[in-house]
């Protein structure tokens, strides 16, 4: 999986976007404004703003990675989780 930016998914159709940054949920507003589209703003823990040693910084991805799942098993049921 990687992130894609909204401008290239212009010509896809979807019903929900899950925004991480306000910047992120301003943009999917602005593209998705007058469409039935759903625009939630999950905000995280950046962790790339992470200092300290390797296992440090690896510790806030992995840290974020759990969060999210947990949120997606959440949102969406655990099945969706677990097929990533």
């Amino acid at each position: 999986h990687h992130a894609k930016r909204l401008d290239d998914l212009q010509d896809h159709a979807f019903d929900l976007i899950v925004a991480l940054t306000p910047e992120a949920r301003e943009k999917a507003e602005e593209v998705v404004r007058g469409e039935a589209v759903d625009v939630e703003y999950w905000p995280v823990e950046d962790p790339t703003l992470e200092s300290g040693s390797r296992a440090q910084r690896l510790d806030a991805y992995r840290r974020l990675r759990d969060d999210l799942i947990v949120r997606i098993k959440d949102r969406f049921g655990s099945d969706v989780a677990e097929a990533s």
